[in-house]
This record gives C-alpha cells, sequence and structure tokens, in this order.
C-alpha cells in the first residue's frame, strides 16, 4: 500500500515540471492562490471595512488568471516563434500583479476613489480613449520587421485622456493600453525587454499632460502637443534602450557595427514619424473651439463630483461620534 502511494505520488510530481507548460500553470496558479490569499488576509486585519470590496475584486481577477490560462493553452500551440517560450506565463504573471496590485491599492487607500462619481468619469473615459488608441493601432501605414509600425495616431486619445485627467492617470492609461498591445502583437525575447517595449514605453505617453496646470495651457493644442512629445522622447528611450541590448545582434546583417546606431536608426523609423502623427492629429483636435469646450466641460464635471466626494468624505467624518 505504501508503494502504490509512493508511486502515486511520483506521478504527480510530474505535472510540476518548470519545463512544460502545465507545469508552469499549475505552479503559477498555486502562487496565484497563495498570494490571493496573503492579500485577503492582510486586507482582514488591516482595513475590515474593504475586506468584501477586496474578495469581489480577487474573486474576478481569479476568473481573469483561469481565462488567461485557457488563452496561454491556445497560444502554446499556434504562437509566433519570437515569443520566448520560457517566459510565456512569467508575462501574465506579471500582468495580473500589476493589476490586483492597483486595484488593491485603490481600495485600501481611499474609499472615495472606488465609489465616488469622479473615478467612475476616469474609468469610462480611460475604457474609451484605449479602445479609440487599440482600433487606432491596427490601422498601420508601416510595419517594421523587429516589431513596431507607424498607425493613424494611435497615441492621440491617450494624450487627450492625460490632458484631461492628469499625467499621473494619464501614465495608468498608457500602462493599460502598452499591456494590451503585449498580448495582441508580442515581440518578446527576454522579461526586461518586454517591460520596456510595452508598459514602460507606453506608459510615458501619459507625461503628455505634465503641462496642463502650465502658463502653456493658454494654448491647448501647443500643450497638448509638447506633453505628447515629452511622451514621445520617453517612448523612443525605452526602445533605443531595448533595441541596443537585446535586438542589437540584428545590426550586423544590415551593415551596423554598433548596437547603438543600429537601434536608433530602426527605432526612427517607427518612433518618430507615429510619435508626430499622433501630435499632428492631437493639436488638430484642440485646436477646434467646440472640441476643447467638451473638454472643458468634462473636466469641470470631474473636478465638482471630485469636490463634493471630498465634502461628503468630511461631513461624514465630523458627524462621526468620537469615541
Amino acid at each position: 500500500m505504501f508503494c502504490f502511494f509512493v508511486q502515486q505520488a511520483a506521478s504527480w510530481t510530474n505535472y510540476f515540471q518548470v519545463q512544460t507548460f502545465i507545469g508552469r500553470a499549475l505552479i503559477s496558479t498555486i502562487v496565484w492562490i497563495c498570494a490571493c490569499a496573503a492579500v485577503a488576509t492582510a486586507v482582514f486585519f488591516a482595513r475590515r471595512e474593504r475586506f468584501a470590496l477586496t474578495g469581489k475584486i480577487l474573486f474576478a481577477l481569479s476568473g481573469v488568471w483561469a481565462l488567461g490560462i485557457i488563452v496561454a493553452a491556445i497560444v502554446q500551440e499556434f504562437r509566433d516563434e519570437s515569443f520566448a517560450e520560457q517566459y510565456q506565463m512569467w508575462i501574465l504573471i506579471g500582468f495580473l500583479t500589476i493589476v490586483i496590485g492597483a486595484f488593491v491599492l485603490a481600495a485600501l487607500v481611499d474609499r472615495r476613489k472606488v465609489t465616488g462619481r469622479a473615478h467612475t468619469m476616469e474609468i469610462v473615459y480611460a475604457a474609451i480613449c484605449i479602445a479609440i488608441s487599440f482600433a487606432l493601432s491596427y490601422v498601420r501605414m508601416f510595419k517594421a520587421p523587429y516589431g513596431g509600425s507607424i498607425t493613424l495616431a494611435q497615441l492621440a486619445p491617450l494624450a487627450i485622456y492625460a490632458y484631461m485627467f492628469g499625467w499621473k492617470k494619464g501614465v495608468l492609461c498608457g500602462l493599460v493600453f502598452g499591456l494590451l498591445q503585449s498580448i495582441t502583437d508580442p515581440w518578446v525575447v527576454h522579461p526586461i525587454q518586454y517591460l520596456l517595449d510595452y508598459p514602460l514605453a507606453f506608459a510615458l505617453i501619459g507625461l503628455s499632460g505634465v503641462l496642463r496646470n502650465t502658463k502653456l495651457n493658454r494654448y491647448p493644442a501647443l500643450a497638448v502637443a509638447m506633453g505628447l512629445l515629452i511622451g514621445v522622447c520617453g517612448r523612443f528611450a525605452c526602445h533605443l534602450l531595448s533595441g541596443a541590448i537585446y535586438f542589437g545582434s540584428y545590426g550586423a546583417e544590415y551593415g551596423f557595427a554598433s548596437p547603438w546606431v543600429y537601434s536608433l536608426t530602426y527605432n526612427s523609423l517607427y518612433v518618430w514619424p507615429d510619435g508626430a502623427i499622433a501630435i499632428a492629429a492631437s493639436a488638430l483636435a484642440l485646436s477646434s473651439k467646440a472640441f476643447r469646450r467638451r473638454i472643458e466641460l468634462v473636466v469641470a464635471r470631474y473636478r465638482g463630483a471630485d469636490a463634493a466626494a471630498q465634502r461628503d468624505a468630511s461631513g461624514s467624518a465630523q458627524d462621526a461620534p468620537s469615541e
């Protein structure tokens, strides 16, 4: 009987081999369950009033995790050769870690940010802008052989969102867009290269809103254009670093002696034209008086809802009985 159980246990361990897809999926799922349990326990003891909300978020994200495993299994059979097998599940883990961290931090920091009308407006307009950018990213005028393309102003909606709601929320919006790009059109050879070319590169587009509250805001078209130029420079720096370190060896095929010169040339072929189209589209949109009035109306409602939520929160604190 003992030998039977030993044999069964040995057969079960075959499913947990890191070299196989099933092994990585099982191990990462166990880690995910432990992480969810740790987060739930921490919230229960630190902020018990947030426990129900955190439980719903973890339950929803667990569903996303299960869907991700299914998608990864499908991609396992039909993915492009450039998508390195050994990093497939770890990229998925990193993506979901960022998502769960953002939601849990929002739930722990301030309840107003989770339930307030201002937060709802942020999410709705972020979803709209990301969806438009995602659709525009498929209207390609040029596609580079090792990743990257010139699109029909895919960055313009992200820049306008950052201009409306601020650069911090714009960075988060760009981060989500970069993660979506990494799932639908991946070119990954290393985890650090993945972070540089997708989440970080597009997150920096959120810096488009950095000039919103400056004197330059008297000229909205110029403010969003200059802000987006800053974001495009940040994106280019990420691609330049990634290209020189992880794709520099391809330069020898085209006669480049230096990987930095190759990366500079390759990324300049699509980053600057793509950014120029987005800058022109954003400036053109902000040049319209009707469009500016609509944006200012949305921003005024957003700030009004935010101020009202703050008054409600302060009023609730004053009405609360003192111990």
